[in-house]
């Protein structure tokens, strides 16, 4: 139960860092999009937050290109146990900013 309380509280917190986004349920938590265009996933798990940025890989004898993604940070969540909620929702945004100007 102690998980799922902190997968929901981690899905509030970005909710509230990010000012533009949509989540969709998966199967360990949720999967978040955030930034323009998609450009960052976050997925949040039972261990924590992965920040994910989207790739598209040319791989030769193909004529499309393939998407996918490469994981950028990782912050878990018996790092953000000692951080009040001001202090999580700064962290996390810190993240996604740092991404969407990369």
């Amino acid at each position: 139960m102690e998980k799922l309380k902190k997968i929901e509280e981690a899905l509030l917190i970005l909710l509230k860092a990010s000012d533009k986004g949509y989540y969709k349920k998966t199967g360990e938590g949720y999967s978040f999009e955030l930034g323009e265009e998609g450009k960052c996933i976050a997925d949040i798990t039972l261990e924590g937050i992965d920040f994910k940025i989207r790739t598209i890989k040319w791989i030769p004898g193909n004529y499309e290109p393939i998407e996918g993604s490469e994981l950028y940070n990782r912050i878990l969540y018996a790092d953000l146990d000692s951080l009040n909620k001001e202090e999580k929702i700064k962290k996390i945004a810190n993240v996604i900013s740092s991404i969407n100007n990369s």
